[in-house]
């Protein structure tokens, strides 16, 4: 019986315990695939064995839409990864300031369009995005701290902010 087991050939285990013990050879740790392989190995074994959080993507989602459709006060806040997310705008940052009463802040007039469900600011049909002037959209930029240079505005170059921001006032 082990004759005719012999000259059928290895088992599907046999085989690769065979294939397994050829790779594990003499300086086969210098070869940089099998290195790589164990370090990867090693790396989901870790991914495996450690926990992770269960995100609610939905929370995520509409925490953003509050937060920079609702909230996020363009002409005095900006992001920051140093200090921590939304801080004040430093004051030589507030130089573009709208010309439609302040830019961001909410005078009397913002606050009842608040009130009656309306977005506050100038809605993007007068935005140059949908066809109009512009003039909407000036002053509404969204500064952004460079982590690598504190104190620097990189988000100069955003423009349809309001556009931008109707669209996630309206998506919440």
């Amino acid at each position: 019986e082990e004759q005719s087991r012999a000259a059928q050939g290895p088992t599907g285990s046999e085989a690769a315990a065979a294939g397994a013990a050829d790779c594990a050879g003499p300086g086969s740790d210098d070869d940089p695939f099998v290195s790589a392989g164990k370090e990867l190995s090693t790396y989901m074994l870790a991914l495996l064995q450690t926990p992770h959080r269960d995100y609610d993507l939905g929370l995520l989602l509409t925490s953003f839409l509050q937060r920079f459709g609702h909230e996020f006060n363009y002409a005095h806040e900006a992001v920051s990864i140093s200090g921590g997310g939304i801080v004040e705008k430093p004051s030589g940052w507030r130089t573009h300031a709208s010309i439609r009463g302040g830019g961001g802040g909410f005078g009397a007039e913002r606050k009842k369009k608040r009130a009656r469900g309306q977005a506050p600011w100038p809605g993007p049909h007068g935005s140059a995005m949908f066809g109009g002037d512009g003039a909407d959209d000036i002053g509404m930029r969204i500064s952004v701290e460079d982590p690598q240079q504190p104190g620097r505005d990189i988000g100069g170059g955003s423009f349809r902010v309001g556009a931008v921001r109707q669209v996630l006032w309206e998506a919440l």
